[in-house]
């Protein structure tokens, strides 16, 4: 999604909008996720469940994360995911935080893979909880799912 400028009523809409959209394509018991305890640290966040598509994928590498206050507080960025046998995921996301809950959601897509069955332009939906996560820095961390949209 391109970051839109103007009113934050324009931006949460949008937001809102296609989430919808693919919320209702991702069903509840879709198969090809990953769970990511994301570390707001440098470095590897651990993997810690995955199916499907993704179930041989164990690690992510967050890079280039910016954060939008002009309105409703966005996230966007890009993460890395390391898979068995040398294979590459990157998807770049974009998610709205909920400040009365701490939680995120948003959309995400594939811009590049190696990973056999996800391919560039694949979407889905992210969502995050930092109740489910294990913080092993001061900074904090939240637990993340991806689905992937059927």
């Amino acid at each position: 999604m391109d970051v839109i400028r103007g009113t934050s009523g324009v931006v949460a809409l949008s937001v809102a909008v296609v989430s919808l959209a693919l919320t209702a394509r991702v069903s509840a018991n879709s198969h090809d996720y990953f769970v990511v305890d994301t570390q707001f640290q440098p470095g590897r966040s651990a993997i810690v469940e995955a199916s499907g598509l993704f179930s041989a994928c164990t690690g992510v590498r967050e890079r280039d994360q910016t954060a939008r206050v002009d309105g409703p507080i966005r996230f966007t960025g890009e993460k890395r995911l390391s898979c068995a046998e040398g294979a590459r995921v990157v998807v770049v996301y974009d998610v709205t935080f909920n400040p009365g809950t701490g939680r995120t959601a948003g959309t995400w897509r594939v811009t590049a893979s190696t990973l056999p069955g996800v391919q560039d332009g694949d979407v889905g939906v992210l969502v995050g909880d930092p109740g489910g996560c294990t913080a092993l820095h001061a900074d904090g961390c939240i637990l993340e799912r991806a689905t992937l949209a059927d």
